[in-house]
């Protein structure tokens, strides 16, 4: 099953031209899994280990407790194949 997982990111140290900020991000991941929970898993662990975002975010703040990285949205979709 293909599922399309919003995830919101809170309380993470982004780095910016001016030093650094508190922010956070919202980002979209498309999984393949067997049930949405393990979707949902799935597409923490991508978010978590994305290196684009590791470089903006720093891998120790973007893993640490003060960051928050939640499910916004779960979209299941239907696939037909030929």
């Amino acid at each position: 099953m293909r599922f399309r997982i919003m995830l919101s990111a809170t309380g993470i140290r982004l780095k910016t031209k001016g030093g650094e900020q508190q922010g956070g991000f919202v980002t979209t991941r498309f999984v393949d899994a067997n049930s949405e929970e393990l979707a949902k898993k799935i597409a923490i662990k991508l978010v978590a280990d994305d290196d684009k975002i590791i470089a903006t975010a720093g891998e120790n703040d973007l893993r640490s407790s003060r960051a928050a990285i939640e499910i916004e949205k779960v979209v299941f979709f239907r696939t037909h194949l030929r």
